[in-house]
């Protein structure tokens, strides 16, 4: 039976079947609706069997492409057996924006009630909240009464654990505030200030603050702002997650990290005094911290991380882009006397885009100290887009062992990727790792000149892997002179396809394909032909489709339509 005469049941005809045939029964007269009890049921059956096997995007598209009506796909929907998958069919039916408001609240009605279905928890601490999980699939795009149901399914969710910043709860409250309003709005703003973690608290109200005119919310961020710093608890226990064993702890109030992680939760939205305010309780965390031993576990040899850190980080990451160059100037020196060393490296790259020449010179300085290879070259790979003149030449010799003492020294530029170099990098260099070298060297590309391009090229390092040869080659590549160009991207075309992983070699084409026009052009789009359709692994990622992807906004017309009728087929 096809699938529309399925749809076509409607399961209020049970009822009124039902009670044709307790009146024929009780009338002594003959059963006449048995035989449509039976049709309708074996109808029915086969709906449910159907539902359970569509596919949820399938559903979606249905109603996308005028095949289905939004009726006989609702109809579908609710007879989806699985709860979660009828959310997740309910989620993808209210992305189409051609619906109109009854049929939102339709779909949305579905969903709320499915998501009475989904249990709140799976009974582990640990394992994310089911309902939770599927609340967030639907949540954003919710319309009409059944927005009130979801807030309280939302309120209801598992709140914080001792070691998590973010609760089910929170993502819920998050996901679903675009659709709160008046009444309701204000009902959530009381449900959130009456929790009692003050990270959740000062988490929720910065959310919902979003949703209030400009003029009420700084009322929202100051009262934020006090419960993070004032907020006393009741003593009770906190939960503990360690691995799969869950313990208690005896509490009285929250702690330090636990202030300073609710004041993170404001870093990205206060402005003026408040951010003022937020900043100075940032730059305070590490001296708070100064005499504390954050280096070792004791007997364990272990780096311990520093609890201000992550909050610390938070906060700086969240406001560096609204601060001022004295505000800029207090952060950095702060982070010059922070003692651990991977917050300081952190710290140091989140500023690294907004430092003045003067600033970038005292943290290539700093950069210098820093043992870890790894780290020194995040603080310097985060000043490069930005570097210029004697700065970057220090940084190219320093660093890179790279001096452009004289352009008519100069080599060819592509010479380096016709053999393979086994002699050991310059002395000068105190990057041992190639692709560290490499990771400097794509950093600092947008700023490097011709010839300092051409001598980055030409530089004889162990460069053996044809990935590195070719990330090396598709940054620098657009900072060369044309001709130039044209020969390195000859010689790219070559070293390409001897990538070994289909999924590297795509992601290499499409890069290079950014830099490439004419005939060369041409070549890449034939070589991302070549890639096969599927690559065994996790998810069946299509190496040719994610090269064709990125490709196709830098293909001109006739390669466009190749390409489109190539990805098509995958």
């Amino acid at each position: 039976m096809p699938v529309d005469n399925f749809i076509s049941f409607d399961p209020q005809q049970w009822e009124t079947i039902l009670a044709r045939e307790e009146a024929d029964r009780a009338a002594g007269a003959p059963m006449t609706a048995l035989s449509q009890l039976v049709r309708l049921g074996l109808g029915q059956s086969s709906l449910n069997s159907v539902a359970s096997n569509v596919p949820p995007a399938l559903i979606a598209r249905l109603v996308e492409t005028g095949l289905w009506s939004p009726e006989q796909t609702i109809t579908l929907t609710i007879a989806i057996p699985n709860p979660r998958q009828r959310v997740a069919a309910c989620a993808l039916l209210l992305r189409n924006e051609n619906l109109v408001m009854p049929q939102r609240e339709e779909i949305s009605a579905i969903a709320v009630a499915a998501l009475r279905e989904v249990p709140e928890s799976t009974g582990w601490l640990a394992d994310a909240s089911p309902r939770g999980h599927a609340l967030l699939l639907v949540a954003p795009r919710l319309a009409g009464d059944p927005v009130a149901e979801a807030l309280q399914m939302a309120l209801a969710l598992p709140g914080r654990v001792l070691g998590d910043t973010v609760s089910d709860r929170m993502r819920a409250i998050a996901a679903l505030s675009p659709q709160l309003e008046g009444g309701l709005l204000d009902e959530a703003l009381q449900a959130v200030t009456a929790l009692q973690d003050v990270v959740e608290c000062a988490g929720g109200l910065t959310l919902l603050a979003r949703q209030l005119p400009k003029a009420q919310q700084e009322t929202v961020w100051t009262q934020a702002l006090d419960i993070a710093l004032t907020r006393v608890y009741e003593p009770g226990e906190v939960k503990i997650i360690q691995g799969d064993q869950v313990s208690t702890v005896p509490t009285g109030g929250p702690s330090e990290t636990d202030r300073l992680l609710a004041v993170s939760m404001l870093a990205t939205t206060v402005e003026g005094a408040l951010l003022s305010q937020v900043l100075d309780i940032a730059l305070s965390a590490p001296q708070k911290a100064a005499d504390e031993d954050t280096a070792t576990e004791p007997g364990s040899g272990q780096r311990r991380e520093p609890a201000w850190g992550r909050p610390f980080i938070n906060i700086i990451s969240g406001l560096v882009e609204r601060l001022d160059p004295a505000q800029i100037g207090r952060v950095l020196e702060t982070a010059f006397k922070i003692d651990d060393e991977t917050y300081r490296v952190r710290t140091l790259a989140e500023l690294a885009p907004y430092l003045t020449e003067t600033q970038q010179a005292a943290v290539i300085e700093t950069a210098s100290t820093i043992t870890d290879e790894a780290a020194r070259i995040t603080v310097l790979a985060g000043l490069g887009p930005h570097l210029q003149g004697a700065l970057l030449d220090q940084v190219l010799q320093d660093e890179l062992g790279l001096v452009v003492a004289d352009q008519t020294e100069v080599r060819s530029p592509f010479s380096w990727v016709k053999k393979v170099i086994s002699r050991p990098p310059p002395s000068e260099s105190k990057i041992k790792d190639v692709k560290k070298r490499i990771d400097l060297l794509a950093a600092v590309a947008p700023n490097l000149s011709n010839a300092q391009c051409q001598a980055a090229l030409n530089v004889t390092w162990p460069i053996k892997d044809e990935r590195d040869r070719a990330r090396l080659l598709n940054a620098l590549v657009p900072q060369l002179a044309e001709a130039q160009q044209n020969k390195v991207i000859k010689e790219a075309l070559k070293v390409v396809p001897r990538i070994k992983s289909d999924l590297d070699r795509a992601k290499a084409l499409a890069e290079l394909g950014r830099h490439v026009t004419g005939k060369n052009m041409a070549q890449v789009l034939q070589a991302v032909l070549k890639l096969p359709e599927r690559v065994l692994g996790p998810g069946s990622r299509s190496p040719i489709a994610e090269a064709l992807r990125e490709l196709a906004p830098h293909l001109p017309p006739k390669l466009q339509a190749q390409a489109l009728e190539a990805y098509a087929s995958t």
